[in-house]
């Protein structure tokens, strides 16, 4: 909290419209620069943003994917990072069918918020899960070419986030 006025109301709980998990969303954001996502569709009970970051081959690129509270906001509409509440953000390598004209490029950075260790705490036929000391769950997900034993057992954030095959959720 900034103000001195934000600062005495700390104290009887979130100020209106601020969010409990404000200082994640803003670490997340200035970690990847703040891009602009492009909503791509609705899924259950949650609306889908996602931009492209660059392409490894023809047939794969790099996405930074979110998932917000159903909204109703048109497919196509676009957003910053920084501004949709997120409940999910997933860095993911796909086929490059989504945001197909969108694309975000980051330089990669050892923010010290987000450089934390993760330590994981289960292991999946999908995915290994990893804690921390943020109320965030984190999953590396399998692969043929990633699997349990190649993922330590100790990490860090920065280093989860990198392997663009990783789920992050809010707790």
């Amino acid at each position: 909290m900034s103000t001195e006025l934000e600062k005495s109301l700390g104290k009887f709980g979130d100020l209106i419209g601020q969010s409990k998990y404000i200082d994640i969303y803003r670490a997340f954001s200035e970690y990847f620069e703040n891009p602009i996502l492009e909503k791509v569709k609705d899924v259950s009970n949650y609306s889908m943003y996602a931009v492209k970051n660059y392409c490894l081959l023809a047939n794969q690129c790099r996405y930074i994917l979110v998932f917000i509270n159903k909204n109703n906001h048109s497919v196509g509409s676009r957003e910053y990072l920084i501004n949709l509440e997120w409940i999910s953000i997933q860095t993911r390598i796909l086929p490059p069918t989504m945001s197909k004209e969108h694309s975000h490029a980051y330089q990669p950075k050892r923010l010290p918020y987000l450089n934390i260790p993760i330590e994981r705490t289960k292991i999946e036929n999908e995915g290994s899960t990893y804690s921390c000391s943020l109320p965030l769950t984190i999953a590396l997900l399998h692969t043929e070419k990633n699997t349990a034993d190649d993922y330590k057992s100790k990490s860090n954030l920065i280093s989860a986030i990198e392997t663009f095959q990783t789920v992050i959720n809010l707790n």
